[in-house]
Order: structure tokens, then C-alpha cells, then sequence
């Protein structure tokens, strides 16, 4: 119990902190990411937000149907919608605690937004540069010019002198 309640402290420290309210639009957009040291803890981040966070859901969604609907149908219809969002915003975070260390899958998130956990995020996801791509040299040819072709004698008389012995 001492361990839930120190757990609890230091995730509300966290949350309080406009720098960690900063760095939350970066954990979305690095858990989406398809590099994997990036995508890995801040995958391990969200889940454990999502997790810790969960209850908010129906709390705010309570809150907010109530004063937007009529008084019991809005506030029965904040519950039911919030219920479906804390299990969605739990399953959610326990699952991308648990894969969080698979390549490739970035896991299953729910909307940032605790008024409505299914709406869509428009998370941009920078790509990774390029790897440098080896490219083998193309193979030297070194092309031998064919030798001159002899001159072509022209026949010549025959000259008996040249052949006698002196």
C-alpha cells in the first residue's frame, strides 16, 4: 500500500511539471516512431501515463455530459462513456507497457484527450534520415588497343645476289 501511494506522488509530481506537460505531445509523437531506441521508452512513458491515469476519464467525461445533456440522462451518459474510456485508456497503457521492447509495433493508443478517448490524433512522425546505401564501384575495364598490324611486304623481285655466299 506504501508503494501505491509513493507511486501515485511521484506520477502527480510528474504531471504537475509544465516541462513534463511539455515533453507529453513529444511522448506521442516518439511512441509512433519507427525507430526503435526512440520508440521504446517513450512507448514504456505512455503506457505507464495511460495506466496511472486512467480514472480521469470518467471523471471528466462525468463532468462534462452532465453540463452539456440533461441533468440524469447527461450524467448517466458521461458515466457509461467514461467507464469505456478507463478500460480503454487502462487496456491500452498495459499493453504498451508489456510490448513496449517489440520492434515494430508501436502499440495501440487512445486520444490524448480525456473529454473523448477516441478521438483521432494527427501525430506527426518525422522520418528517420536515410542510411548511407553502400554502392559498389562499377568494375574497371581497361580496354588493350590491338597491336598495329605488321606492314604487308610488298613481293619484290627475286634477287639471286642476295642469297650466294660471299
Amino acid at each position: 500500500m506504501k508503494h501505491l501511494f509513493v507511486s501515485l506522488f511521484v506520477l502527480a509530481t510528474l504531471l504537475s511539471n509544465p516541462a513534463a506537460a511539455r515533453a507529453e505531445d513529444d511522448l506521442w509523437a516518439k511512441a509512433n516512431s519507427p525507430v526503435y531506441k526512440v520508440k521504446a521508452g517513450a512507448m514504456f512513458g505512455r503506457g505507464l501515463l495511460n495506466a496511472g491515469s486512467c480514472f480521469v476519464d470518467l471523471a471528466v467525461q462525468t463532468v462534462e455530459k452532465s453540463k452539456s445533456g440533461p441533468p440524469i440522462a447527461g450524467t448517466l451518459t458521461g458515466i457509461v462513456s467514461g467507464a469505456t474510456c478507463t478500460v480503454l485508456r487502462a487496456a491500452s497503457g498495459v499493453i504498451d507497457v508489456a510490448s513496449f521492447w517489440v520492434p515494430g509495433f508501436n502499440g495501440i493508443p487512445v486520444s490524448r484527450s480525456y473529454s473523448d478517448c477516441l478521438a483521432v490524433d494527427t501525430v506527426v512522425v518525422p522520418e528517420p534520415a536515410p542510411a548511407p546505401v553502400y554502392v559498389q564501384p562499377a568494375p574497371v575495364v581497361v580496354v588493350q588497343q590491338a597491336p598495329a598490324p605488321a606492314p604487308v611486304d610488298q613481293p619484290r623481285e627475286y634477287d639471286p645476289t642476295l642469297s650466294v655466299k660471299k
